[in-house]
């Protein structure tokens, strides 16, 4: 994350074509979280199960400038609806906190 970013709170912006809500909810917390202490959540995230293994890496690669937070909420998103198109759709349908919380614990 960029230096002047540090101590605020960050968030994603809204794909409207998308309806990343639910997306940039969930994660928008979990990469507040990480930002706090990154070597702690690092830890914890990587031994929660592969989603959170997978976000801790995309979030190193938002941290080192490779990749912006949207960047990351959509390959995030892009790994959940490849798993389980039905549950993750894209377009106004959308998802629910609820099912992305399932797949991430």
């Amino acid at each position: 994350m960029q230096p002047a970013l540090i101590g605020r709170p960050v968030g994603m912006l809204w794909d409207s074509a998308d309806y990343s809500c639910e997306y940039d909810t969930t994660l928008g917390i979990l990469a507040n979280m990480w930002l706090h202490n990154m070597d702690l959540w690092s830890e914890r995230f990587c031994t929660i199960g592969p989603y959170f293994l997978y976000w801790t890496l995309l979030l190193r690669r938002t941290d080192a400038g490779q990749l912006s937070l949207e960047g990351a909420r959509d390959s995030m998103r892009a790994r959940m609806h490849t798993a389980r198109p039905n549950d993750f759709p894209y377009g106004p349908n959308g998802t629910s906190i609820d099912r992305i919380a399932r797949v991430l614990l």
